[in-house]
């Protein structure tokens, strides 16, 4: 999850170090950064599909959903 306006907008962008940690979090150990390829940032709401490419021809690719942060007005109503 990340900060975004009204219209799905990311305040910054998703960063590798970001999409590392949380692919850390899902295989239970600490997965590197270099591996990941992005085309572009990214800047929006939504699912993605993220390439991972571990060199000599093996490549995988994994499907992330970016989520919008609620702010805390939005929680209390």
């Amino acid at each position: 999850t990340k900060k975004a306006g009204e219209k799905g907008k990311l305040f910054g962008s998703v960063t590798t170090k970001e999409i590392a940690d949380q692919l850390s979090e899902v295989v239970g150990f600490e997965f590197d950064r270099k591996f990941i390829e992005l085309d572009e940032p990214i800047k929006e709401v939504g699912e993605r599909e993220i390439r991972l490419n571990f060199g000599k021809g093996f490549h995988t690719m994994v499907k992330m959903k970016i989520s919008s942060e609620e702010t805390r007005e939005e929680k209390e109503s």
